[in-house]
């Protein structure tokens, strides 16, 4: 046993997972990365694109001869063409290479951002919107998925929140820069440039991908390191087994049938299926070759998940493919390890829950300040600025403290749900803790306006740890494979797209402001609600099997009270010797 365990973990060291083989001395510090800040600039690529839209408006609806109005519809038809192609993004990256995948992405928008100033028709301008919708997951999707791959789960978190505050960095720097570059050029010329700069900057990062960085291998078992220990030291103790029972007992055929040593082996078989069937194995191929009265009966061996692919091995019997842990299969394998959907289903819902609570709340800010405090353009935009500020300095603050990713969403949704909720009660007249007899509530007080920074601080803090840590949380419930990243993706773009929607909805139907932070709060809640399902299903879900687990070690320890010893030599005296073709006839059987 002791030799099996060293044997097991020498070779657990060797072939622990892709993610070691690929690079087996990776950086010390998360931030020595060079992959790190590569997935950065890929987040920073969509944080520009998306904060590029709103601003050029203006100056694309006078080149196609439109008013404004009319390009709502490349606003909403980029975010519909995101959504989808969002799970077509997740089986391409589950079959094909998520770095070619990337950099598909980026050169596609490339072509599409530079093609943008030759517009003169409204229908070339949507045609354009659908295209560049479709690289927002092609880029975020293969960014997160690669990500996650390279950094492992202890990681996952920090990095998603880096990366992710990359993106709010951009949302917070394009509108800046483009208004430089109008200021320098022109309207016209500085329309045109900023457009060609982003599309070189975007061809730049997709060959610098592939010509630098290689693909960060799938690795969905790099958080069962002592699973992976037990079942390498389970194997080496099965094999020492085969080998000493093939040296004890004869051959398998006719004569071995009959011998009470192979009903022993056989035993000694059965043993050994229920133990691999209790151990970490059972979400691995191995080998399982039939006993001899299975193969004399016609009875299929114990069969693996797939593959079909032998591995050398000179054991005697039918036999499946097994792969080490951490190996990888293509499309085939993937499916094997999709997520189970009842846990995928609630997580998506969170993801489209909480992302509609930040993009409601980010998109009616201004309208709230303006129309509710009294806010000037000015000041509205300097808050609308302040919470993407704050937005984005918070997920820069969760990459360097190292929080686990279910504590930091706990402390994100009760921020922003405190926040929300208290603004929405105050505005709707449920006064508390108001020292200055009602002044919250005034349209145009000085503490009203005071309140509304205070929330959107709050707030802006709160929703920036949702997402990305949402995804980290993912990662300890199921393997993110190219299918789950996109299911996320395609929540979110759901809620993005729906949150507004409900809240203006509300807004018009109560005709009070405070529609929008209740309408904030309350998805935030349904956010939680459907975590706690999620957790809940894993949860039972780890139960059932390590319950399964047990019954079969029980079995295992009776079938091995029975079989542990070989018969003695002295039933095969006592047993009656017959030839070839000799039967036993009940007494009075004439034939």
């Amino acid at each position: 046993r002791e030799r099996a365990r060293r044997r097991g973990r020498e070779r657990h060291t060797m072939l622990s997972s892709p993610r070691r083989r690929w690079r087996p001395n990776p950086p010390k510090h998360m931030f020595l990365d060079p992959y790190l800040y590569l997935y950065a600039c890929g987040s920073f690529s969509n944080g520009v694109f998306i904060s590029l839209r709103g601003p050029v408006i203006p100056e694309l609806a006078r080149r196609v001869g439109k008013p404004s109005a009319a390009l709502g519809a490349y606003l909403g038809i980029g975010g519909l063409s995101g959504g989808a192609f969002a799970l077509p993004t997740g089986a391409l990256l589950d079959r094909y290479d998520a770095h070619a995948v990337f950099a598909f992405g980026t050169l596609l928008r490339a072509v599409s951002v530079g093609a943008t100033p030759l517009c003169s028709a409204l229908w070339q301008v949507n045609l354009l919107a659908i295209v560049q919708g479709a690289t927002l997951p092609l880029i975020g999707v293969s960014i997160r998925v690669c990500l996650v791959r390279a950094v492992g789960q202890e990681k996952c978190a920090q990095a998603l929140n880096f990366t992710m505050g990359a993106f709010g960095l951009a949302s917070i720097v394009t509108p800046l820069a483009y208004a430089g570059l109008q200021s320098a050029f022109g309207p016209e010329r500085g329309f045109e440039s900023v457009f060609v700069v982003v599309a070189v900057a975007y061809a730049a990062l997709a060959f610098a991908t592939l010509a630098g960085f290689e693909t960060p291998p799938v690795d969905d078992n790099d958080d069962d390191v002592e699973e992976e220990e037990e079942a390498f030291i389970v194997e080496e103790q099965d094999d020492d087994d085969d080998e000493e029972v093939s040296r004890s007992h004869p051959p398998r055929g006719d004569t071995a049938r009959d011998d009470p040593a192979s009903v022993w082996a056989s035993g000694r078989d059965s043993e050994r299926g229920a133990r691999l069937e209790s151990s970490a194995f059972r979400d691995v191929d191995v080998y399982v070759p039939a006993t001899t009265d299975e193969e004399s009966r016609g009875v299929a061996p114990l069969r693996g998940d797939g593959g079909d692919e032998d591995d050398g091995s000179d054991r005697d019997g039918p036999r499946i493919p097994r792969k080490a842990p951490g190996t990888t299969t293509s499309a085939k394998g993937a499916a094997r390890r999709r997520p189970p959907m009842d846990v995928l289903v609630p997580m998506t819902l969170y993801m489209c829950l909480s992302v509609a609570s930040e993009v409601t709340y980010g998109s009616w800010i201004y309208t709230l300040a303006t129309e509710r405090a009294g806010f000037s353009d000015k000041s509205a935009a300097s808050l609308t600025s302040a919470f993407w500020a704050a937005f984005t300095a918070t997920r820069f603050f969760l990459s360097f403290v190292r929080a686990g990713p279910l504590l930091a969403v706990a402390f994100s949704h009760a921020v922003a749900f405190l926040a929300s909720s208290f603004l929405a009660l105050q505005w709707g007249g449920i006064v508390l803790c108001d020292g200055s007899r009602g002044a919250l509530r005034d349209a145009a007080s000085p503490a009203s306006r005071v309140l509304l920074w205070v929330v959107t601080l709050c707030v802006g803090c709160g929703a920036a740890g949702m997402f990305p840590n949402g995804i980290a949380l993912g990662r300890t419930l199921f393997p993110l494979d190219g299918f789950a990243q996109a299911a996320f993706e395609l929540g979110a773009s759901v809620g993005s797209g729906i949150g507004p929607y409900v809240a203006a909805r509300v807004y018009e139907s109560l005709g009070d402001s405070a529609a929008i932070p209740a309408t904030c709060a309350a998805s935030g809640a349904g956010a939680v609600a459907a975590l706690v399902v999620a957790l809940r299903r894993k949860k039972n879900t780890n139960a059932s099997r390590r319950l399964a687990g047990e019954n079969a070690a029980t079995v295992s320890t009776a079938a091995t009270t029975q079989t542990s010893e070989p018969p003695s030599s002295y039933s095969f005296l006592t047993r009656p010797l017959l030839s070839r073709g000799t039967r036993l006839a009940p007494e009075g059987d004439d034939d």
